[in-house]
């Protein structure tokens, strides 16, 4: 979207990943959708989820898997420094795309 492609263009391209997907895990060559909870875009930005609540949902995950303290604790900072990094480099990244 934002390198003004066509959404229909989007979306015809996301359904051939989507259908890419199902043949691979059907014919067994890969063990999961990589496409899988991937939706059509919109023509309407939806706004980002807050890094915070993703943070903390992806807390709440790695607990659920019943992973160490201390992998969590180490998990997470890995996450802050990368969306922090994100944040930081975001203009030459799009830059780029």
């Amino acid at each position: 979207v934002e390198n003004r492609v066509p959404v229909a263009t989007i979306n015809r391209r996301l359904s051939t990943l989507r259908h890419f997907g199902r043949f691979l895990t059907s014919y067994q060559t890969l063990d999961f959708n990589f496409m899988e909870g991937i939706e059509n875009a919109t023509s309407v930005k939806k706004p980002q989820a807050n890094a915070i609540s993703i943070i903390n949902e992806f807390r709440a995950h790695l607990e659920a898997e019943k992973s160490s303290p201390n992998t969590i604790k180490n998990y997470l900072s890995d996450v802050r420094q990368f969306l922090s990094w994100l944040e930081t480099n975001q203009e030459t990244l799009n830059s780029k795309s």
